[in-house]
């Protein structure tokens, strides 16, 4: 019996994948897909595997002759430097790129936005010994400090000796041969997920302060850098296990979505803000554990993976054994609170503050406003009268470790996030919000 030859696409020896396009094409008919392989075949230019220049629309785009961008050298590890080199070459074999011919490394070029005398100043600033730089809280501009000053206010924070504790002798690697053992013990387990082993040198982190510019006598906000922490990849592994089972009821990812509730939603009485104060250091440590404890191990829901004991150990060592400089060199641990910093410390503040919302509002229904949400420690309420707004402040005040403070509208306007959100008779609308203290953004 006569049989036909095979189809054999072309398209074969162009390397592109036909078990692919079965996949991703499988909704078509044999003859709409074999129809497709023609068209293919017919304009192979046009379905190359490989990128190459299009020519058909060409846009020229006058840049002027700005001196190039300077940056400093990005370090690649060294298992990546020869893919990375292989597909450079490709691009360039296929003439889509061209090495560029301007000497842009680390002191052949500068920034033409600099004059001279820019930089003289910044110099000066930098070796200037009676003030401190540190950027504004919550803004994109820096302020310059009176040394002492600076040094006063950091001081004032580590004297509570509720909060941090003065140590003498470095624990890292005391701390680092203890977690790892309890890490190995997890990743022996059935079903445990393998959290990775830590490895490798560390060093303390530090502590510094942000400039909370919109407050009166410019209080800091202090930041515990983690990074070279020894605790600091467990930390984000920890993170990452347990964010997805914190209390979201009314909390935010976005500005976005804040929109989105505004636009969906009617005015009713007044809007106000409420702000907690200070929420990462009077966020309590144990409280906010066995609250997230309850939630991963008394629910008949969830079913987490790493054993109780194990994670309180973790967890416990995460935050409050987590060594740190403070600016008198002196070296210290946080014994309550958590850190802005710590890769755990939005995730405690939110699963506190989370915790106690649900709880007061499934136990206080008469105090639920129309509209209540909150972005880490923001939160924009619409509600009947103002005594309803202190209503709920002092109901979350006498559940909880935070004080809060709060802003009514101010002729039915209110900022709130990035944006101001007007109160109409049937309807919110908003615009773009710049706080004063960004300046050069107005």
């Amino acid at each position: 019996m006569w049989k036909s030859a095979p189809y054999r696409s072309p398209l074969r020896k162009l390397g592109v994948k036909t078990q692919l396009l079965e996949t991703e094409l499988g909704h078509l008919s044999f003859e709409q897909y074999r129809e497709l392989l023609v068209v293919m075949d017919k304009y192979t230019i046009v379905f190359k595997d490989r990128p190459s220049l299009a020519t058909s629309v060409v846009q020229d785009i006058n840049v002027g002759d700005p001196p190039p961008a300077k940056q400093s050298p990005y370090r690649v590890h060294p298992h990546k430097a020869p893919l990375i080199q292989k597909e450079i070459d490709a691009i360039l074999l296929m003439g889509l790129n061209r090495p560029g011919a301007t000497n842009t490394s680390r002191g052949h070029n500068r920034s033409s936005l600099l004059t001279p005398e820019l930089r003289a100043a910044a110099k000066e600033l930098k070796d200037n010994n009676d003030i401190v730089i540190r950027r504004a809280d919550k803004s994109h501009i820096f302020v310059l400090l009176d040394k002492e000053d600076y040094l006063s206010k950091m001081s004032r924070i580590l004297d509570d000796t509720k909060k941090f504790k003065k140590i003498t002798i470095n624990p890292t690697d005391g701390l680092k041969v203890k977690l790892n053992r309890l890490i190995r013990t997890n990743n022996a387990l059935t079903g445990a997920p393998k959290l990775p082993l830590i490895e490798g040198d560390h060093k303390l982190g530090y502590i510094y302060g942000n400039v909370k510019t919109h407050e009166s006598n410019q209080p800091l906000r202090p930041i515990i850098s983690q990074i070279p922490a020894v605790t600091y990849k467990l930390a984000k592994c920890l993170h990452a296990l347990i964010s997805p089972f914190t209390p979201s009821s009314f909390s935010l990812k976005s500005t976005e979505e804040f929109l989105d509730i505004i636009k969906t939603s009617r005015p009713s009485g007044i809007i106000a803000s409420m702000d907690v104060e200070s929420p990462f250091t009077h966020v309590p440590i144990n409280e906010t554990v066995n609250l997230i404890f309850s939630r991963l191990y008394r629910s008949d829901e969830i079913h987490f993976p790493i054993p109780e004991d194990i994670l309180r150990q973790l967890l416990q060592a995460c935050t409050k054994e987590v060594p740190f400089y403070g600016p008198d060199k002196n070296m210290y641990v946080q014994i309550d609170g958590v850190a802005m910093g710590s890769p755990l410390g939005v995730l405690f503040a939110n699963f506190y503050m989370g915790s106690i919302e649900e709880t007061i509002f499934t136990q206080h229904h008469e105090l639920k406003p129309s509209i209540y949400t909150r972005y880490v420690d923001d939160i924009f309420i619409s509600a009947d009268t103002e005594d309803s707004v202190s209503q709920i402040i002092e109901m979350f005040e006498e559940n909880s470790s935070l004080n809060y403070t709060h802003k009514i509208e101010i002729e039915r306007k209110l900022p709130f996030l990035d944006t101001v959100v007007h109160r109409g008779t049937d309807s919110f609308s908003t615009e773009v919000y710049v706080k004063p203290t960004n300046l050069g953004f107005r």
